[in-house]
């Protein structure tokens, strides 16, 4: 195969991995192909070659994992297409890294973040906490995915179109009234095609993140080398989603669909701060 990486890249795309994913596959498996570039082509790597470019990432956390994730996907892939006779990843183990679980913000907490939070960010923080969008999918919201007047069943039934992980698109429902009114007068002064919020992921995170830290809102988790760091991000408000649907008593299923996982195990994960709700109701739906 001439040209494997664009070709794997390519294949991500038609399997529907969202821009972030690919592209991040792209940029390590430019860097393998750069790492001790005299070993010549990717195709031609030894498994103790892979694993010097591996253990040249350091630490056993996130990032190795990330990293060691893509390039088993890659050479897997090229052994199903017969570019490779052999797979030399398969016997190279994936690392293991600790769930780093920690309590999601309280309404209460949620509400300090907003007011200390600029009017971008707070905006922001409202729309999240009130559909537990991931960060790329807020960003990516368009004028034209806000659905404010859809009818279904003969009823209003005001919903976002989102298009989540594997390029699945949904109508996600709009359950609180205050925020329909919100995005409804927001919408009044965008134009077709415009994003609902137009700024960067990074924007997006350290504006969270500093109003939180200004709120005096902290939750520790813990770094690769076990460090103690304090944590609030966009995920959070994600985290603090499915926690506020739980407690209030709505059924971990519902909650699922809402979160968009695939497993309701994930969901109850995220909500299992709820004083065992979550996991007594994930018990009664898998009977």
């Amino acid at each position: 195969m001439k040209n494997p990486i664009p070709a794997f890249i390519t294949h991500l795309k038609n399997q529907g991995k969202r821009p972030g994913t690919w592209r991040l596959y792209g940029k390590i498996l430019m860097r393998l192909q750069e790492h001790k570039n005299t070993w010549g082509p990717v195709t031609g790597r030894t498994t103790a070659q892979i694993e010097d470019f591996l253990s040249s990432i350091g630490g056993t956390g996130k990032w190795r994992k990330v990293n060691t994730i893509a390039v088993k996907n890659f050479y897997r892939w090229l052994h199903e297409r017969g570019a490779i006779p052999n797979d030399p990843t398969a016997e190279i183990g994936t690392p293991k890294v600790p769930e780093r679980e920690y309590l999601p913000p309280t309404e209460a907490e949620v509400a300090r973040i907003r007011a200390a939070a600029g009017p971008r960010i707070a905006a922001l923080l409202f729309h999240l906490e009130h559909t537990g969008l991931r960060i790329s999918e807020a960003l990516g919201t368009r004028r034209e995915d806000v659905l404010l007047d859809r009818v279904e069943n003969g009823k209003l039934r005001p919903a976002l179109l989102v298009e989540g992980k594997g390029g699945n698109r949904i109508h996600l429902p709009l359950l609180n009234a205050q925020h329909v009114e919100w995005l409804r007068r927001r919408l009044r002064h965008m134009e077709p095609g415009d994003r609902l919020f137009r700024f960067t992921y990074s924007t997006a995170w350290y504006g969270i993140h500093h109003a939180a830290v200004r709120a005096g809102v902290q939750r520790v988790v813990y770094d690769d080398e076990n460090r103690n760091q304090y944590h609030i991000s966009p995920h959070s408000l994600r985290r603090f989603f499915a926690k506020r649907l739980v407690d209030r008593g709505v059924p971990i299923n519902t909650v699922q669909y809402l979160m968009r996982h695939r497993s309701v195990e994930t969901t109850a994960k995220y909500a299992r701060a709820s004083e065992g709700d979550a996991w007594r109701q994930m018990e009664a739906v898998n009977g």
